[in-house]
């Protein structure tokens, strides 16, 4: 068996894995300063990985490890089937696929947080964390499954939520994420 690491270290200088077609499986840790894009085909991250910035607009994005999206997440089609945790910050709008095998999912953006799918964890605690700098909107009626935990969504103003029949067990108000709450 055959163990690749894939390490890229100049997000200024164009380094960049596209997967486009046929399927790529990396069993170590990946590190992209840069950028990886699935555009076809598949990609399977098994090993603990970090990339700057990661795009799917077809294709497959799986694999067991776990991920961390440290600046922007552009998805546009494909699918997710990644069963490790996923931990995404954004800069912008952000869209969050169907998902239904992630450990746990945190996702910050600094604009709105929308769903184009349902959401399924298999964590505890905090499993599915959602943190908008603008508005939540789930105008699809998607749902939110976190396993065995909960699920938090942060948002800039609660009259702008668009829940989709979203039922929240309890509300707070005046909380920021990793801030925690205002008290009278």
């Amino acid at each position: 068996e055959h163990v690749l690491q894939i390490t890229l270290n100049r997000p200024n200088s164009g380094n960049a894995l596209n997967v486009s077609g046929g399927s790529l499986t990396v069993g170590g840790a990946t590190n992209a300063a840069g950028s990886i894009t699935v555009s076809g085909g598949t990609l399977a991250l098994n090993g603990t990985s970090s990339v700057n910035t990661l795009g799917l607009s077809s294709g497959v994005l799986n694999g067991s490890g776990d991920l961390t999206v440290s600046n922007a997440f552009n998805y546009s089609g494909g699918t997710v089937g990644f069963s490790g945790a996923l931990d995404v910050t954004h800069t912008g709008k952000l869209t969050l696929p169907a998902m239904g095998s992630l450990t746990s999912l945190l996702a910050r953006a600094t604009g709105d947080i929308s769903l184009s799918g349902n959401i399924a964890v298999s964590g505890s605690g905090n499993a599915i964390t959602l943190a908008a700098g603008g508005d939540f909107l789930n105008s699809g009626n998607y749902t939110l499954s976190p396993g065995s935990g909960r699920w938090l969504v942060y948002s800039q103003d609660p009259a702008s939520i668009v829940k989709g029949g979203l039922s929240a067990g309890f509300k707070r108000y005046n909380c920021t994420f990793g801030a925690g709450c205002l008290t009278a």
